[in-house]
């Protein structure tokens, strides 16, 4: 893997698998090949295959790119176990053809299984609300390495699972 260096941990609730502090992309397209590459791995899946659903998935939606140079890419299979969560944060910010027409620089790619329901949608929910939140996207942006970034995301989802 050619996208810096990475971590897996876990919390309570959000588990996040992968840390990318390096996402070495021109474009969305690169981008999200090198995630689901990751993912991939992971979730034993052929990369292939899942970037076919999760473009497929997004063909017809609004832009993954929420804005403030955020954008979160989401899928829900029925054939994982457990979720996988990537965070990753390009040093060049990425045309993503955002709701606010910005470039973005920190992605999130999330897959769910289709058996948890309700939790799919509160995951969701949960890193939407990080990722809306600016005081942690400028923390993410400045932190120098995946365990940096690692301990923002377990700090900041402390309060918002309580609220969730």
């Amino acid at each position: 893997m050619d996208s810096g260096d990475y971590i897996m941990t876990e919390y309570n609730d959000l588990s996040i698998n992968t840390i990318l502090p390096v996402l070495k992309a021109n474009n969305q397209k690169q981008a999200l090949h090198i995630m689901t590459g990751y993912a991939a791995r992971a979730i034993r899946m052929d990369q292939r295959k899942l970037l076919e659903l999760i473009s497929a998935c997004e063909r017809d939606s609004v832009s993954p790119g929420i804005g403030d140079g955020v954008a979160i890419h989401h899928l829900v299979l029925q054939n994982i176990r457990e979720p996988y969560i990537l965070f990753a944060r390009a040093p060049q910010p990425i045309d993503y053809n955002a709701v606010d027409h910005k470039p973005v620089d920190l992605i999130s790619l999330i897959i769910s299984p289709e058996m948890e329901g309700a939790y799919n949608l509160q995951r969701l929910a949960l890193v939407s609300r990080m990722l809306r939140d600016r005081v942690l996207c400028e923390c993410l942006r400045g932190a120098d390495s995946a365990d940096a970034m690692s301990a923002l995301l377990h700090e900041f989802s402390h309060p918002l699972r309580k609220a969730a």
